[in-house]
């Protein structure tokens, strides 16, 4: 893995204070973004660009193309 997401992960995303870029990605394996805060497969969110990239990149999510 190449940016070093593993399971258990911590980023602020839910806590964006200025309008960001979003990226919609559909989770592929269950990844914790707090300890207490799993996102499940198969879930589909909105996150920062710049996450979304780091969780694609790292097999964790692949992107949801809209029509």
């Amino acid at each position: 893995m190449s940016g070093g997401f593993g399971p258990h992960f911590s980023f602020g995303v839910f806590n964006m204070a200025r309008e960001e870029t979003t990226l919609k990605i559909q989770i592929i394996r269950d990844f914790w973004v707090e300890e207490d805060n799993r996102i499940s497969a198969g879930e589909i969110v909105d996150l920062p660009s710049k996450t979304a990239k780091a969780l694609v990149n790292d097999g964790i999510a692949k992107l949801v193309l809209e029509d």
